[in-house]
């Protein structure tokens, strides 16, 4: 796949124990297994899909344009 943008939401939210949460914004472009793959992995990873939005151009049938917003924890 390829990344076209990846901006953060905003600042991060605290949690407990310690923990805090972000919001990511994605635009990627790529074939639909590989835009799979990659959700699956993010998903194991540990985020959160909170949006997903997927779009294809006719004139190249293959190519799928992925904009998804996801939440991640991380340590503070």
């Amino acid at each position: 796949i390829h990344l076209n943008s990846m901006q953060m939401e905003g600042k991060p939210v605290a949690l407990q124990n310690g923990l805090q949460m972000q919001k990511l914004q994605i635009s990627a472009v790529g074939d639909f297994y590989s835009l799979l793959r990659w959700l699956r992995q993010a998903e194991r990873d540990g985020c959160k899909v909170k949006e997903l939005c997927l779009h294809s151009d006719m004139q190249a049938k293959e190519v799928l344009k992925m904009d998804i917003s996801l939440e991640f924890h991380t340590e503070n």
